[in-house]
C-alpha cells in the first residue's frame, strides 16, 4: 500500500528539528519504547529495534535506517508486523517551521490490507504527536 503524508508541521526551524534528531534526552524520552537497541553500523546508517504500545497492544519494530541530512531519514522495516516496508522521511524548511513528508510503501503478512492504512496513519501519527512534543521540550531546556 502506497501511503503519503504531508500534514506534519514542527513548530521549529529544520536546523533545529535536526539537532533534536540527533539523539538528544527528549528524543530519546519522547516515544516510550522498551527494550531500545540502536547499534550504528557508521555514521549514516543504523539498526533500531524496540516494543511499544500501539494498536491495543505491545507491539515490536526493528528498522534499518539512512540519514540523509540534511534532506531526511530513509527505513527499511525487518521486524514485526510491518516488516517488509520501507519509506522515508523528508524535511521541508519554511523559515521559522519545517514541514513533515512520509512517503512509503507499507506491506504486513498479519494485518489485513482493509486496516493497513489506518494502521499505517495510527503509528505515524503517534510518532509526530510524541516527537512535536518532545522538540518543545528540547527547545524550552536549550533555547533553540
Amino acid at each position: 500500500m502506497y501511503f503519503r503524508d504531508d500534514t506534519g508541521v514542527f513548530d521549529a526551524p529544520v536546523e533545529v528539528v535536526w539537532a533534536y534528531l540527533s539523539m538528544t534526552p527528549e528524543h530519546r524520552a519522547a516515544h516510550r519504547h522498551r527494550e531500545n537497541r540502536l547499534d550504528w553500523s557508521d555514521t549514516t546508517h543504523f539498526l533500531a529495534r524496540w516494543e511499544q504500545d500501539l494498536w491495543g497492544g505491545a507491539e515490536r519494530f526493528g528498522m534499518r535506517g539512512h540519514v540523509l541530512h540534511p534532506l531526511g531519514l530513509a527505513y527499511e522495516i525487518v521486524e514485526g508486523a510491518l516488516a517488509g516496508s520501507k519509506f522515508v522521511f523528508y524535511y521541508t524548511p519554511m523559515g521559522p517551521r519545517t514541514r513533515v513528508t512520509l512517503v512509503g510503501e507499507f506491506v504486513s503478512a498479519t494485518i489485513p490490507a482493509g486496516a493497513l492504512e489506518e494502521k499505517v496513519r495510527a503509528l505515524f501519527d503517534l510518532e509526530f504527536e510524541q516527537d512535536a512534543a518532545g522538540l518543545r521540550a528540547y527547545r524550552e531546556r536549550t533555547g533553540a
